[in-house]
């Protein structure tokens, strides 16, 4: 892959700047990060690829998967103010995220354990908009799995009867939260605008915000 250095995004640090001050399994992901998130069309087969190579380093990685209480963890890698970022997250068992967007693209790869990844596409407008499901996947430990906005409109988690839930490495190209997006409850179809400022639900079975 070409190391020429694209365009900086209007707003965003220079990805290049952190590097230094990372650890190095994390700097060689985002050395490939800075070189292939061109605004145009980022490299998302490279990013997919250099994470899949992160989510080898049991060394690394092993010592932070650390389970939070009932079952979720959110750990932070690598996580600016804007700009990509690197977290690991994982929901319970049975535990699936409300369907939602993110306003800039995302790379995930399995850990350990099996998510559950929902592609959606959103048709009608108004009330009269419903969901069709368009893409069903299982990421299996050590395959990674990318969407681009706006068309990332997904859920994902553990289903029940797919085995263990997933620790998962996940590259948001952006805050999600800078953007304004939509959150769907997919048992009654109701939908809701998330301002910028507003992370979302973090599982379906919270309650929607009055």
């Amino acid at each position: 892959m070409s190391t020429i250095r694209p365009p900086l995004r209007p707003g965003r640090p220079d990805p290049w700047a952190a590097l230094a001050t990372m650890d190095a399994p994390v700097r060689a992901l985002f050395e490939v990060i800075a070189a292939a998130d061109h605004p145009d069309r980022p490299d998302l087969a490279a990013i997919g690829a250099a994470l899949v190579t992160l989510s080898h380093d049991h060394d690394y990685l092993a010592p932070r998967l650390v389970e939070g209480p009932g079952g979720i963890s959110r750990i932070r890698l690598h996580v600016p103010t804007r700009g990509p970022r690197l977290q690991i997250v994982r929901r319970p068992r049975g535990g699936m995220s409300p369907v939602h967007d993110h306003g800039s693209w995302v790379v995930v790869a399995s850990i350990a354990g099996v998510e559950t990844h929902r592609h959606y596409r959103v048709e009608g407008d108004g009330p009269a908009a419903r969901l069709v499901r368009v893409a069903h996947d299982e990421v299996t430990p050590h395959t990674s799995l990318t969407l681009t906005a706006p068309d990332d409109m997904h859920d994902h988690g553990n289903l029940e009867g797919t085995g263990d839930p997933s620790w998962l490495l996940v590259i948001n190209g952006d805050d999600p939260s800078a953007y304004t997006r939509q959150e769907w409850d997919l048992p009654t179809g109701t939908h809701r605008i998330l301002h910028p400022g507003d992370g979302g639900r973090f599982l379906d079975g919270e309650p929607i915000p009055g």
